[in-house]
């Protein structure tokens, strides 16, 4: 019905260890508190005290060879996301890829250029032919501009994917700024799936932002407009509701050194042409946080 509610209690933990194997190579592997899961790493305190599962949350190698000047990395496994983005609508903070993936930077008077490539597998097809498995490929041409402002534009593409009904090509283009004299920093982003199977505004999506900090407290807010068919719905924010538009207010202070108290609040509304309420959703998520 329209008035249901629901609570819940829940933990999250991520332990990693990262070292510097050589001087051209790293590696790093992180275990985190749920399994089975691309877009959380929250565990729900039920099942009547039974242990949590744990799951590989990265496993990688970091390799910079000497010959192509330290600047170019070729990143293998279940890595951070080797792209550059100012908000998580395509893809939820606690996605990490897997596959192989090639960054560089090369640097200007007063910014720089930072391209990236992957290739990166979803599902296994069981054939000959890794670019007929389930997979998802990503290009990016992104800058950073003096010390505050970067700007990019990006291409998802997913293939063969057996968690959808469809081929996707999304376009993003994104940046963010710090507003000069203030402690602001601005925010946007434009996406397109030119191969959703929907016109109009069911394969864009768009969101604007603001987020600053004052001393120990932190806030930001950021409007979304989510189409239907604009973003792969597996892998975006898992606590924005889909084909939905609406706000997203956070806030976080410092208690303590590493350690923090803070809530973010999520108000959205369907926005299909056959809206009736049922799918109007308001979210209030609190938390404790701790570092170490």
């Amino acid at each position: 019905g329209d008035n249901e509610s629901a609570n819940r209690l829940r933990i999250r933990a991520r332990l990693g260890a990262y070292a510097q194997i050589n001087d051209t190579t790293k590696a790093g592997i992180r275990l985190v508190s749920t399994t089975g899961d691309a877009t959380s790493t929250n565990a729900t305190l039920d099942d009547n005290f039974e242990s949590k599962t744990v799951g590989w949350d990265l496993a990688y190698i970091d390799w910079a060879p000497t010959a192509l000047g330290g600047d170019t990395n070729f990143v293998f496994g279940k890595m951070k996301k080797p792209w550059m983005q100012v908000n998580d609508v395509i893809w939820d903070g606690d996605t990490n890829p897997e596959g192989v993936a090639v960054k560089t930077k090369f640097d200007f008077d007063g910014f720089s250029i930072i391209p990236s490539a992957g290739y990166y597998i979803l599902d296994d097809n069981g054939n000959n032919s890794l670019t007929e498995d389930s997979h998802v490929g990503h290009a990016q041409l992104a800058s950073v501009i003096g010390e505050k402002t970067k700007v990019g534009v990006s291409y998802y593409g997913f293939e063969n994917s057996n968690i959808v009904s469809m081929e996707e090509r999304m376009f993003e283009i994104f940046g963010e700024t710090a507003i000069p004299g203030t402690p602001v920093t601005a925010y946007a982003s434009y996406v397109k799936n030119t191969n959703a199977n929907a016109s109009g505004d069911d394969d864009n999506a768009w969101s604007l932002g603001a987020k600053a900090k004052f001393g120990s407290f932190k806030a930001g807010y950021e409007y979304r407009d989510l189409g239907v068919n604009a973003i792969n719905p597996n892998f975006g924010n898992s606590d924005f509701v889909s084909d939905s538009d609406g706000h997203i207010l956070k806030a976080a202070y410092e208690i303590d050194k590493n350690l923090s108290f803070g809530g973010t609040y999520f108000i959205t509304q369907d926005n299909r042409d056959n809206n009736d309420g049922s799918r109007d959703r308001e979210r209030i998520q609190v938390d404790m946080k701790v570092k170490f």
